[in-house]
């Protein structure tokens, strides 16, 4: 299902924050890179209890890399549930998340595909208030 059909089904208002274009480039594998923004910000949709959804994306130069910050008003996770969610086929329990359909694989991929591009993905979480994935992407030689 494309992005944004998406978003409509799960009544979402996602805001770009002006960082985002005028972030430094980056060195990646732009597809790649697409696809595991776009699960980060599908899970950020999909589990959500919210009446009232978001979802903001912003960017900010850390060193030698671009920071994307991915930030919802959902459930939250756990602490002890932050690693777990990048093992794949892992979700989060039921009776926490509310049930979602899906294979678990989505911040597996995010990880592995940000891991081989030289950069970094991690979460930060507070119950009932949201998540924030951090992704860090390797900034180009040009840019820095």
């Amino acid at each position: 299902m494309a992005l944004e059909a998406f978003r409509q089904e799960c009544n979402v208002e996602v805001r770009i924050d002006p960082s985002v274009g005028k972030a430094p480039d980056v060195l990646v594998d732009a597809a790649l890179a697409v696809e595991a923004l776009r699960n980060v910000i599908e899970n950020a949709m999909k589990f959500n209890d919210k009446a009232r959804k978001t979802v903001d994306l912003s960017a900010q130069t850390i060193g030698g890399f671009v920071r994307l910050t991915v930030r919802d008003n959902g459930v939250g996770i756990p602490p002890e549930e932050r690693t777990k969610v990048f093992e794949r086929f892992y979700q989060v329990e039921n009776h926490f998340t509310g049930q979602v359909p899906g294979a678990g694989l989505g911040l597996a991929l995010c990880k592995k595909v940000i891991e081989g591009m030289g950069g970094g993905v991690s979460i930060e979480s507070d119950i009932g208030a949201g998540t924030r994935v951090l992704i860090d992407l390797p900034r180009s030689s040009a840019a820095k």
